[in-house]
């Protein structure tokens, strides 16, 4: 499925973006924001693939329902912030996010980086949830894919 998706992806529109641009790497103080403490350098990298590693972070997509419809009305945020991004970039973030979530292992590195040794129960636990959020991405696909359209007419 994840090949098949990325077959049917559009080319993606590229802009320099931050590499390291996780949940954990955004700063809020009572609900405002965000500071960033970014690490690496700014390079090129597709649009749809860093809106999806923000947008549809593990905790997220688990959040439920409610994930679908703020996604897409962060998007269409981004939208009116970023006009002369591609819609179809846009559309493609849920898609994305399907198989970003499915062939990685990113925030593992974390969770197994040198210091104290890693308990079983933290590594199930991420075993879990990041099963959970694959399976609900899936299994929401055509949701997803629907909402987004929707609001980025």
């Amino acid at each position: 499925m994840v090949a098949e998706t990325l077959r049917n992806m559009p080319v993606p529109a590229a802009q320099v973006l931050h590499g390291d641009c996780t949940e954990r790497n955004f700063i809020f103080r009572s609900g405002v924001g965000p500071a960033l403490v970014d690490f690496r350098a700014p390079c090129r990298w597709p649009i749809w693939w860093e809106l999806a590693r923000i947008g549809c972070a593990v905790p997220a997509i688990l959040s439920g329902d409610a994930h679908i419809s703020a996604l897409a009305r962060f998007l269409a945020a981004y939208r009116e912030n970023n006009d002369e991004i591609p819609v179809a970039d846009l559309v493609a973030v849920a898609q994305a996010a399907r198989c970003y979530t499915t062939a990685s292992v990113t925030p593992l590195q974390d969770l197994v980086a040198p210091g104290p040794l890693l308990s079983m129960p933290v590594l199930a636990n991420y075993v879990e949830q990041r099963h959970a959020a694959v399976t609900a991405l899936w299994n929401r696909a055509d949701d997803y894919d629907q909402a987004l359209r929707e609001a980025l007419r």
